[in-house]
């Protein structure tokens, strides 16, 4: 049996988990991390958060790590609650379920403990979070709402007379890339929605004020995420992101390795592309195929736009290739002493067809198995070496040496890159002709 109540219990086992999440997901396992919009979370007020969702775990996470002294209560699909054991381990970590039509209608009736249970959470001012969506998807897009999280607000006001300060924070989450290691991260919480706005209309038409709360929490969340709306073009928007950002960057005097200023580029290139498209359709269409032309060049020939940005020098690249050999030691030793740790997630996300699990995979592997097979090896050096310094030592650098390797593995496949742009320089030519056209064509439509 599931015990629910016990999502409102903070107990040893939340904090460890927390503690180590926070510090792992912000500084191992995103190289950055920015949260905007803090000031916009009012402390000691019932809070709920309405985040898009594109990455299954990840997006918890994200939104887990920036709430430092909070600790945010999920409600999360329910097939993942699968066993009794499953479920009360989800539940300890402040995850409940709810459930669908297709989980069966008998259980749908369990969303009315799940709901009252929800009220409570924010009656003790504490924050709950819904993925308003109510399931991610593997595009850069806003998908319409469900009427979940607004049913929970109307159910929370409507048990308190409409006297609860109840706030909703529209929240957008953006990623440089969805499944990598290392990479960065951008949390975007937008100005709280007051529950208390809607209080004549639902009174009067309750239907009426859940529809207006879901087409208002809709338009408050997409100005905070990346919102492709044309689908039929959605791989050529994606690669607009690489192939125009620094141009932008370049007018508009932004850095593309902010991740704020990276996030208001992609915007930017985006709503250009929406423009032409309906103000310029012959203009789009011609940009759009040459857009995907040029990318299905870069793909066969293995190369990546962003070598295009910047000169590739032979002897910068040569003297980061001597580096990357004389680190190699060091790269050697962090692969042996992680292999497992490291090959376990990766064997693993294979088991999963839908790749927006990946990442998440990968972040729950290594957020424990590193941890303990440091403390394995350590027991091990202690055993066999009895020294306690070096132990000491052991234990300390295992994280940083994780990371090291990740770092070394991410440049060895920048140098490489780097080499095959180097000697294509025929293929690089005609490329970049072929680019400077395209980027020609996008700053007549910026214009």
């Amino acid at each position: 049996m599931i015990k629910l109540n016990k999502v409102k219990k903070e107990g040893f086992g939340y904090r460890f988990f927390k503690f180590l999440s926070d510090r792992f997901h912000d500084n191992i396992f995103y190289r950055k991390v920015k949260y905007t919009g803090i000031e916009n979370i009012v402390p000691g007020k019932p809070t709920l958060f309405g985040p898009n969702h594109q990455n299954a775990l990840m997006d918890a996470m994200g939104i887990l790590a920036s709430r430092r002294k909070a600790d945010p209560v999920f409600l999360a699909r329910s097939d993942i609650f699968s066993s009794d054991l499953l479920g009360n381990l989800f539940v300890s970590m402040k995850i409940l379920p709810v459930y669908r039509i297709r989980d069966g209608k008998d259980k749908l009736e369990k969303n009315e403990e799940i709901f009252n249970l929800s009220v409570e959470i924010l009656e003790m001012n504490k924050d709950l979070v819904i993925f308003p969506e109510a399931q991610h998807t593997e595009f850069r897009s806003i998908l319409q709402l469900k009427k979940g999280l607004m049913r929970v607000a109307f159910h929370t006001a409507e048990k308190n007379n409409f006297e609860i300060d109840l706030q909703i924070i529209p929240a957008g989450i953006y990623y440089k890339n969805y499944t990598n290691y290392r990479s960065q991260l951008l949390v975007n919480y937008g100005k709280p929605i007051s529950i208390n706005k809607y209080k004549e209309q639902y009174l009067e038409n309750k239907q009426a004020a859940l529809l207006a709360f879901r087409n208002d929490l809709r338009e408050a969340i997409i100005p905070l995420a990346i919102h492709i709306q044309h689908k039929e073009f959605y791989d050529v928007y994606e690669n607009s992101r690489q192939l125009f950002d620094y141009e932008v960057a370049s007018i508009k005097n932004l850095k593309l390795n902010n991740m704020v200023d990276k996030f208001n580029i992609d915007k930017k290139i985006i709503k250009t592309l929406d423009e032409a498209k309906v103000k310029q359709p012959e203009k789009f269409e011609i940009i759009t195929k040459k857009i995907a032309d040029y990318f299905e060049k870069l793909k066969q020939n293995k190369l990546k736009d962003y070598l295009f940005d910047k000169k590739v020098s032979f002897i910068g690249n040569f003297l980061m290739s001597l580096l990357w050999i004389v680190l190699l030691p060091l790269s050697i030793f962090s692969w042996i002493n992680f292999a497992i740790p490291i090959l376990t997630p990766e064997l693993l996300v294979k088991k999963f067809k839908d790749t927006q699990f990946h990442s998440s995979v990968r972040y729950v592997v290594a957020l424990f198995l590193p941890f303990v097979w440091s403390l394995v090896g350590v027991a091990l050096l202690w055993i066999f070496v009895n020294i306690w310094w070096v132990t000491l030592i052991y234990f300390v650098v295992q994280y940083p040496l994780l990371v090291t390797w990740l770092e070394l593995r991410k440049q060895f496949k920048k140098i490489t890159g780097k080499w095959r742009y180097i000697f294509k320089a025929k293929k690089v030519t005609q490329l970049k002709i072929e680019r400077k056209g395209i980027i020609d064509l996008f700053n007549d439509l910026y214009e």
